[in-house]
């Protein structure tokens, strides 16, 4: 089965956690999940793009480890395809449990004028083990939380605890991750 890794990136020069900016990228294989056709031509104002995804890095770690904890927790049945959408523009990563340990992880931009498309591979998507998936996003965002929280940052200190309480939750979640498997309904 197919090894994933979740990592972000993080601008400097930080003051509030709003300033929090940068992308995700999730590995497969050590291949990216968001890959654009003819990335070279693929212009950004984002130091960090095509490589990551997205700009709000704050948001969208939240917002990965809320879909890990539903994923974890057998929430998430099979066939029901959870998303996360990026900042406007940016993609959406979805995840959808195809089995009761597989999980299918693909990434695609909404269509629209002067929208770059993804590689096949990646609308397609990737099949990984639903549980490992979950533990890299819970490894990556203590992290990620370890490394913000370290910034000094001054401003808008208090969400971290709401990126403590989700992580906690995440962590429970995988105590049971393989038990607590998606229900299929045919």
């Amino acid at each position: 089965m197919n090894g994933v890794t979740v990592q972000y990136e993080l601008v400097d020069e930080v003051i509030s956690y709003l300033d929090l900016r940068g992308g995700i990228r999730i590995l497969v294989d050590g291949e990216r999940v968001n890959r654009l056709r003819d990335e070279a031509a693929h212009e950004s104002n984002r130091e960090w793009e095509p490589e990551y995804v997205g700009e709000l890095v704050w948001k969208d770690i939240g917002g990965v480890v809320r879909v890990a904890t539903r994923l974890a927790s057998g929430e998430c049945e099979v066939w029901e395809r959870e998303q996360l959408d990026l900042s406007p523009g940016m993609g959406v990563f979805a995840f959808e449990p195809v089995s009761a340990q597989d999980l299918v992880v693909s990434y695609w931009i909404p269509a629209g004028d002067d929208i770059p498309t993804v590689t096949p591979e990646s609308g397609r998507g990737y099949v990984v083990r639903r549980c490992q998936f979950c533990r890299s996003v819970r490894d990556t965002a203590h992290e990620y939380l370890d490394e913000v929280e370290a910034m000094g940052i001054e401003f808008g200190r208090s969400a971290f605890e709401e990126y403590r309480t989700a992580l906690d939750e995440l962590d429970t979640a995988l105590e049971t991750c393989r038990e607590t498997t998606p229900e299929t309904r045919f």
